[in-house]
């Protein structure tokens, strides 16, 4: 008779996804002629025992103990803090406890749920987790991966299997329900971070189901590592679950050498891959390893975002090449090219996994005042969930939603903007010194008169949603020293003009058309003065943004002291008479 046959996902996985790898190892299984039962402890381990108030508890205890034998004290100065902090709350912490049965059960379903309960849960889940580090102290469990700097030899992950009371997937596999028993049971490892799971989770289940035949399948290296951690000999197995195995661990590569995920792609950054992205068909593409020239890379991911792709870029953390710092500066300012990303951090050990990091926004504008909430995507997080919604939301919803973690509250930006016109008197207190700071945080003009031509401008408008200030431009009376220098420069007669100028518009609300349409209210209220703006020849954006206001370049010049090229524009219903244009740019 054949042996029936148990297929299992280990932790860590990422919450609310679906291993497509899990799904082709057991459809390899399948083609052997065999039946396969399959059991994904990686959401198993989330739903029964992070989200479980009596594992939880438990761990309160070991936590309660590591306190008394003074581990903490020991620790690097944040583990510390963090320690302490729990001890203070212990009340508070006893309360999430029993919340988070109420999480558990947002993970019941098959389906990935609506985006507000999965943001909650993964809430609960970064808080919890973050408990749990604390207490099982060395060991850090992210979301999709384990972090242990001891785990660097087989002989540290058998010891780390022995050590039941302060080993987590230990003290869940007593407490799993494993459907079976089976005669042959598989534990699927691709990482080496999943070994130490995997081999803690045999030990156990070996136990429990002493006539089981166990092994781990995948890849060769990490399989190897669980079956020596673990003492597996393949020889001691029966000759037909051998031959199984054998088979299985063939047919497997052959499924994975042709499998492709059909949600998130994953591929190095560089100009033949982004030449191809609009081609594979992928609603998230993970860019990794950039190799080549800034200005080609982030053309091909404006057209791959274009053409509707989700860009997330995953860069190192340590010892960045100066294009990774270029990317990095790029995608703080570009969330609308670059919709999400992330710094990697090097695996702290050989069975562990890597670390990441997640901007907290533009440097830029990081002296203004902060909007409220994180974007969404920050908690989401994996490229496989934000695939989820960006196909239920729509990628411009998605990438434009916000979290506000205090009130659990969702929103979108540029849903309530509000525009107002008004002279530097009319201005509410404050709002000037925050005004100069975003122009600042624009970057494109020099500092050292921003203040005095502000209070001194004939109009100044602003843009507000949500109480802070996302967009400013202003109509500017230039100071009788800059006006001869740029007529000088120009060849045009600019005395008797206003100048269009400091426009900022935060990163995160670029492409809703607020400088144009700051510009086109500005233009409007100017009465019987005429209007110039000067756009350095580099400055792309805001040249698209005259060009929509109906505004032409008429000359220009070269600065020295911004040290590039210059170009002088008015709206052309403001033209001088006779005027010749010269060829107007045409910016792609």
């Amino acid at each position: 008779m054949s042996p029936s046959l148990l297929l299992i996902r280990p932790p860590m996985q990422h919450p609310f996804t679906v291993d497509v790898w899990f799904d082709v190892f057991a459809e390899a299984i399948a083609l052997t002629g065999e039946a396969v039962l399959r059991f994904n402890a990686g959401n198993d381990f989330y739903r029964h025992w992070v989200l479980d108030p009596a594992a939880l508890r438990d761990a309160w205890a070991l936590f309660m103990k590591q306190w008394r034998r003074g581990v903490y004290d020991q620790a690097r100065p944040e583990i510390r803090s963090v320690a302490e902090a729990l001890r203070t709350d212990e009340d508070e912490w006893r309360l999430r406890f029993e919340r988070a049965a109420q999480k558990a059960m947002i993970m019941e379903t098959a389906a990935t749920p609506a985006l507000s309960e999965t943001v909650q849960a993964l809430q609960s889940i970064d808080e919890l987790l973050g408990f749990l580090s604390t207490a099982f102290f060395p060991l850090r469990l992210e979301r999709d991966s384990l972090v242990h700097p001891g785990l660097e030899r087989i002989d540290d992950v058998a010891d780390f299997c022995r050590q039941e009371d302060e080993n987590p997937f230990a003290r869940y596999a007593r407490s799993a329900r494993l459907p079976g028993p089976a005669e042959v049971a598989f534990c699927l490892v691709r990482r080496p971070d999943q070994v130490a799971a995997a081999a803690s989770l045999i030990e156990i289940w070996r136990q429990k189901w002493p006539k089981t035949s166990w092994a781990a399948v995948g890849a060769h290296l990490e399989v190897d590592a669980v079956h020596r951690a673990v003492g597996i000999s393949m020889n001691a197995l029966p000759e037909d679950h051998q031959a199984l195995w054998q088979d299985v661990q063939r047919r497997w590569r052959q499924a994975s050498s042709s499998h492709s995920d059909p949600l998130v792609g994953d591929s190095p950054l560089d100009a033949a891959a982004l030449a191809g992205a609009k081609d594979r068909g992928t609603t998230v593409i993970a860019w990794r390893d950039p190799r080549g020239e800034l200005k080609p890379l982030t053309a091909g991911l404006y057209q791959a975002a274009r053409g509707g792709t989700w860009n997330h870029l995953v860069l190192p953390l340590d010892e960045m090449s100066p294009l990774a710092s270029q990317l990095s500066a790029f995608a703080a300012e570009n969330p609308g090219i670059i919709h999400s990303w992330c710094r990697q951090a090097p695996a702290a050990s050989l069975y562990s996994g890597p670390r990441h990091r997640y901007p907290r926004g533009s440097a830029a504008y990081g002296r203004t005042m902060p909007l409220p909430g994180v974007p969404v995507w920050q908690v989401l997080r994996h490229p496989e969930l934000i695939a989820v919604f960006v196909r239920r939301q729509g990628l411009a919803s998605l990438a434009q939603s916000r979290l506000d973690p205090d009130k659990g509250i969702l929103f979108e930006l540029g849903r309530s903007l509000v525009y107002t016109y008004q002279k530097p008197e009319e201005l509410p207190e404050g709002y000037l010194d925050e005004i100069c700071r975003m122009v600042e945080a624009g970057g494109s003009v020099a500092t050292q008169w921003v203040r005095h031509n502000l209070e001194r401008a004939f109009l100044i408008v602003y843009v507000q949603e949500y109480g802070v200030i996302v967009g400013n431009s202003s109509l500017k009376h230039p100071r009788q020293e800059y006006i001869e220098a740029v007529s000088a420069q120009s060849g045009l007669d600019l005395r008797h003009y206003l100048e269009r100028g400091y426009t900022s518009v935060r990163p995160e609300y670029r492409g809703f058309g607020i400088g144009a349409r700051m510009l086109a209210g500005l233009t409007e209220r100017a009465g019987d003065y005429k209007i110039f703006s000067v756009i350095g020849e580099d400055n792309i954006p805001t040249q698209k943004m005259a060009m929509r206001n109906r505004t032409r370049r008429v000359a220009t010049f070269y600065s020295d002291r911004a040290q590039k090229q210059i170009g002088v524009w008015i709206p052309e219903w403001m033209l001088p008479e006779g005027i010749d244009l010269p060829p107007q740019p045409q910016p792609d």
